[in-house]
């Protein structure tokens, strides 16, 4: 956080406390006034009324505000504008969250007498008595506020909370033994059941079979903490577990009818938050009394992050909001640069801009291939000593710092397409001022969302310096940011979810948060902040770009064919039906053995709890669960799609076919969004096992991006074959799932089983862009047709582009178009009179997209022949070859890339090498040694000794190793850096050595050593070797089944 940051805390702060005292706004009013005395002067006056009506300074106005000093006056806490009968608990809930904010410095850098805890996760820590009682009071009110608030708004809502509060306590109060005054805890819970059912019941009798049901459901954990944590359990009332839940079950029906008696006309929110905060205020001090507080603060420590844990969706809500932000922030600041800038040197600047812009972010690419043995060395030198120079001048600031440089790196592709647009818009004619604004705005937003991510991904890769300070202004700009986006969502109402039930939410949400991070703070774990940020990236990485199509579909699109509502559900229901894929996924990593399953999910469970481990370290599906997979996820669609023809009115409005593309892009958005994540649900530890997906990615890579693809290529051809037919037959739904089946199939057969072929051979890249041009191809020709009509055949669609390019063609675009005079646009009459012939045709010229549907078509095949003409250059080199090894008794394969074995003396080693340009070699070595006792660990004891006594090798480092089991039996592979002494120089190296046992009592060892940058390649390589040598039964033993890869990827090497 840098000083305007701190600053612009402060004033939040500021604000907020105004708000909730306005007294103290008088001083602060006083205060604006004696700045304002300033701008009054009437030269100064004078001199920025001018300034600031003009579009320049409006602008810079504007952008000055959103960066650096924004009003947040206008977002001041404002309680007479709340419901008046929740001001009272969110008064309290306020200061409450005020004092948490305020406090946290002081808990962290005072000194005062501490409590000592241990967490049920086994930490450990001490925090002082104050804080503690903090936490307490924070804890009883969040409660009470949010078991009132569900107690108006929705049954199911009402009937989880009160579960998930009796059974969080319970646990406390069970650690702590029986009491009398434990009956607190269930009392609490019958209350709010009771609150409920007085706000919620309705005459009829589906609404009672609703009351009979959460009646039961409540009282299953009330009735048996009733008899578990009361004398009650002395008195022979009967199994606990067994009729505890039945007479729960009994209480909760008997409230549940004296409620419909007398049933609320109007419920006070307040009232039922005072109510319940101060009942679990009551029952927590007589925890405190009963087991001290060391005892007390452990549990409720642990109780407030399980609570937590189930709030991220209200963090992810908050991260994908970075993405309004961007989008703001850089309109913001392309309309400040347009509007500054003179209007004749606009355009021309914005071209300087990204052609200087490209040629800096790709000088480091020109630098690195630069090959000084070229016979063509000084034309080289002469094309590549601008890229020499912009490389050394932008070295310091842009490629030396870690963020920075990968944006560039990033970023050159935006700037080479903006690059290839332009030249398009100059032989189009149409290189003006009001495109080149959009490739500004363009440039902008790319540059602000690559950027965000790369400073967020490698914030968790740094330490990050804490301390009390930080802390405090990290709690303010969060109260701040609930109270802005939280505050206004809570006000508006539903049905289902009321502003009167909402608000005292929105409270109990805001006291949980701030409290873990009060709390954590206390203890010294600072860690709660990368915790915090962690789960707001994972909304981003998870949802984010589905979110973001949604976002620009609401903007591009006056009317959605579908309601909110409608898109939201069939999202979640695409997210719900990844839990049976993950489930069939794991039994078919099994080998369909539901023993090997439970086997599999009792050990991850463990490794879970131990190790925080999640991935699964090999996946290896028979062929019956790719023909499984297809089928569900065609039948899914084509369901999907079965319901919107059938439940909406789309057809009536003539938007069916864009309703079919948003159900099933929505659908599978939900699919592709939730099938590489883990969420916290409030289930057993073995049940979150069983449902955790065998792939979690907390990061944009080849793997997320083969996930989106491969759900919505197969989903969008399913809606080209099916959305524009006027009658979709039998054989038309055949034809589209047979489509949507078949690439589906490819896909996930190819990804990830191929893997290794496809990164060796640099095959990956080409068919990441292929599939993500095809994509984006395949939405715009969607949005085109959608923006055109929605029930105009194909054909129909196609002649009407062709009569509207014939037109075009006719129109002269190289007249110069008239300028009007103001009277003529003033004056009524001349509307209806004939346009002059070059002013229609200008106009119609201007009003013509840029590039038609032909033209894109056009493009698009010469991009994909392109992109299939490169990735077909590739396999030649990446083809793995078979070798004659005499020193391993066998041949070897390898890919073409690294040519023939250069050792011939068939008792040595086998080597392989590759020249580069600039003259440096990468090598692959082949070597074999006796096994001695100690394993791989002895040999890698004598390479080191006979790596230190060669003079070319300095500074070797080992930086990691690995259990390569999944990829030959008892396999392991060290990661080491190294520096190869030159008589001139030394040459950083970066290698992997692979030592794979035999069954012949010998071992093979394999060295890949090269260039650094290249490494990440050559590594490929290396998984491609010695996956073939384990293909060779004479050598290689039994590979280890999924149960023992997942034991022995996290044991010791």
């Amino acid at each position: 956080m840098n000083f305007w940051g701190f600053i612009g805390t402060l004033r939040k702060f500021g604000n907020f406390v105004v708000g909730l005292f306005p007294v103290l706004g008088i001083v602060a009013e006083y205060i604006g006034k004696q700045f304002a005395k300033i701008g009054k002067n009437p030269t100064v006056a004078k001199r920025w009324k001018a300034f600031a009506e003009t579009d320049r300074g409006e602008a810079l106005i504007k952008a000055f505000q959103r960066f650096y000093w924004r009003d947040y006056a206008s977002d001041r806490l404002e309680l007479d504008k709340l419901p008046a009968h929740t001001v009272p608990s969110l008064r309290i809930i306020f200061i409450l969250s005020m004092a948490l904010c305020l406090l946290t410095p002081l808990a962290v850098a005072g000194v005062f007498p501490e409590a000592s805890m241990t967490m049920l996760s086994g930490e450990t820590g001490s925090a002082a008595y104050w804080s503690v009682a903090l936490w307490l009071l924070s804890t009883a009110v969040a409660w009470g506020a949010a078991l009132a608030g569900a107690g108006i708004s929705n049954r199911p809502l009402s009937v989880c909370l009160n579960v998930l509060y009796t059974t969080s306590f319970g646990m406390v109060a069970l650690l702590g033994g029986r009491s009398v005054f434990n009956i607190l805890l269930p009392m609490g819970a019958f209350i709010a059941h009771f609150l409920t059912e007085r706000s919620l019941s309705k005459p009829g009798a589906r609404d009672i079979l609703k009351g009979l049901v959460s009646a039961a459901i409540v009282g299953f954990p009330a009735g048996i903490y009733v008899l578990a944590l009361t004398p009650l359990h002395a008195i022979n009332m009967g199994n606990t577990v067994l009729f505890g839940p039945i007479y729960g079950a009994i209480i909760c029906l008997l409230l549940g009818f004296v409620a419909r008696f007398k049933k609320a006309e109007e419920s006070n929110v307040s009232n039922r938050v005072w109510l319940l905060s101060v009942l679990n205020t009551v029952f927590l001090i007589t925890l405190v009394a009963r087991g001290g507080w060391s005892e007390f603060a452990g549990y409720l420590l642990s109780n407030i992050s399980l609570f937590n844990g189930y709030l991220w969706p209200v963090w992810y809500f908050i991260g994908i909001g970075i993405i309004f932000k961007l989008l703001k922030n850089s309109k913001i600041f392309a309309k400040a640069i347009k509007e500054s800038l003179p209007g004749k040197a606009f355009t021309p600047i914005v071209f300087l801009i990204i052609v200087l812009g490209t040629v800096v972010t790709w000088s480091e690419s020109v630098i690195r291939v630069y090959d000084v043995n070229s016979s063509y060395r000084a034309i080289i030198d002469f094309v590549t000593a601008p890229f020499f120079n912009l490389y050394t001048w932008s070295k310091e600031w842009l490629w030396a710092k870690a963020d920075w440089s990968q944006t560039a790196k990033t970023m050159r592709w935006v700037f080479a397409g903006e690059l290839v647009a332009m030249l398009w818009m100059a032989a189009k004619r149409r290189l003006d001022s009001e495109n080149m604004a959009s490739l500004l705005y363009f440039t902008i937003l790319s540059g602000f969302l690559i950027y965000e991510y790369n400073f967020q991904q490698f914030s968790f890769i740094r330490t990050p310096s804490h301390s009390f300070i930080l802390l405090g202004f990290f709690s303010v700009w969060l109260l701040w940011l609930f109270h802005r986006v939280g505050l206004k969502m809570s006000l508006e109402t539903s049905p289902l979810f009321p502003s009167a039930g909402r608000l005292p939410i929105y409270g109990a949400i805001l006291l949980f948060c701030l409290c873990e991070i009060h709390a954590r703070s206390a203890l010294k774990d600072f860690n709660i902040m990368n915790k915090i940020f962690l789960i707001m990236f994972r909304g981003i990485i998870d949802v984010g770009l589905p979110y973001f199509l949604y976002v620009f579909a609401t903007r591009r699109f006056k009317e959605l064919p579908l309601k909110l509502s409608t898109i939201f559900g069939i999202f979640c229901l695409g997210a719900v039906l990844t839990l049976p894929f993950t489930v069939l996924e794991k039994l078919a990593l099994c080998g369909w053995s539901p023993t090997k399953l439970n086997e599999l999910v009792s050990t991850q469970n463990t490794l879970l709890t131990e190790y925080g481990m999640a991935n699964l370290p090999w996946l290896q599906f028979p062929l019956s669960w790719f023909f499984l997979k297809t089928a569900m996820f065609t039948g899914a669609l084509v369901l999907v799609t079965q319901y919107v023809l059938k439940k909406t009115d789309a057809a009536k409005s003539g938007r069916l076919p864009s309703a079919i593309i948003f159900s099933t892009l929505a659908f599978t958005s939900g699919f592709s969004s939730f099938i590489k994540t883990s969420v916290d649900l409030p289930l057993p530890n073995e049940v979150k096992a069983l449902l955790l997906p065998t792939v979690i990615e907390l990061n944009l890579n080849a793997n997320v991006l083969a996930i989106y693809l491969s759900y919505w290529i197969p989903a969008l051809l399913f809606c080209f074959v099916l959305a524009w037919a006027e009658h979709r037959s039998a054989l038309r739904w055949v034809v589209a799932s047979a489509v949507a089946a078949g690439s589906f199939f490819v896909f996930n057969y190819f990804w990830p089983s191929h893997e290794a072929f496809l990164r060796s051979s640099e095959i990956l890249k080409d068919c990441g862009v292929f599939f993500f041009g095809l994509l984006t191809y395949l939405l715009v020709i969607a949005i085109r047709r959608i923006e055109a009509r929605n029930t105009i055949e194909p054909e129909a669609v196609e002649e009407q582009e062709q009569e509207q390019e014939l037109e075009l063609e006719s129109v002269s675009v190289s007249e110069p178009e008239p300028e009007l005079e103001p009277e003529s646009v003033s004056e009524p009459e001349l509307e209806s009179e004939p346009k002059p012939e070059s002013e229609s045709e200008s106009e119609t010229a201007l009003l013509a997209p840029l590039i038609s549907n032909r033209q894109i078509h056009a493009l698009a095949a010469v991009f994909f022949v392109g992109i299939i003409w490169h990735g077909y250059g590739l396999v030649e080199p990446g083809r793995l070859l078979s070798h004659k090894a005499p020193v391993l008794g066998r041949d070897i394969v390898i890919p073409a890339r690294w040519g023939k074995n250069l050792q011939t003396d068939s008792t040595k080693h086998a080597f392989f090498n590759i020249v580069h340009s600039g003259g440096f070699i990468s090598s692959v070595v082949w070597s074999m040694r006796p096994t001695p006792p100690g394993g791989n660990a002895a040999i890698l004891a004598d390479l080191d000794k006979e790596s230190k006594a060669a003079p070319a090798i300095a500074n070797l480092e080992i930086y990691h190793k690995a259990n390569w089991s999944k990829h030959y039996p008892g396999a392991t592979a060290y990661y080491f850096s190294m520096e190869l002494v030159t008589p001139k120089f030394r040459v950083p190296r970066s290698g992997i050595t692979v030592m794979m046992p035999r069954t012949d009592g010998k071992t093979e060892i394999l060295t890949e050593l090269g260039e650094p940058h290249e490494f990440e390649v050559y590594e490929w390589d290396v998984v491609r070797m010695v996956r073939a040598a384990a293909a060779d039964s004479k050598i290689a033993g039994k590979r280890p089944d999924i149960v023992d890869l997942l034991k022995l990827s996290v044991q010791p090497q």
